[in-house]
């Protein structure tokens, strides 16, 4: 190897100092990891220092969003990078969960034999949708 060319193993620095912030840039917050840590290992860290479960977290860097079984070295981060962090809020997981749950109902009953129901002097009835 000559002088000019670098070696790989010297570009990806062994810990990364991170900052992560919040979506309304008010909490700002320091976190030495190291490169071959994941995600996920991450916002284990971010639960138990601000007791929000991982669960509602999500990690974005460089407008991407950020995958649990990922390293950061995967990403290519290097020091001082900046997480963006979004904690997902009770009504938001609601609000996902009934969208998709109406989603599964409206696409299960259009495949479901062409029939719908309908409410006729308190009991139900069922027509042949044409």
């Amino acid at each position: 190897m000559n002088d000019r060319e670098e070696d790989p193993n010297e570009r990806i620095p062994e810990t990364i100092e991170i900052k992560f912030k919040n979506s309304s840039n008010k909490l700002h917050y320091y976190y030495k990891a190291k490169c071959n840590d994941t995600i996920a290992m991450l916002k284990l860290h971010y639960q138990n220092s601000f007791k929000v479960p991982a669960q509602r977290l999500h990690f974005f860097w460089e407008w991407t969003t950020l995958e649990d079984h990922r390293s950061l070295a995967s990403y290519g981060m290097e020091d001082f990078a900046v997480i963006r962090v979004q904690v997902l809020n009770y009504f938001d997981a609601f609000l996902i969960i009934s969208i998709l749950s109406l989603i599964v109902v409206v696409i299960y009953g259009l495949t479901n034999s062409g029939t719908m129901p309908a409410k006729v002097d308190n009991e139900y009835r069922f027509f042949r949708l044409l």
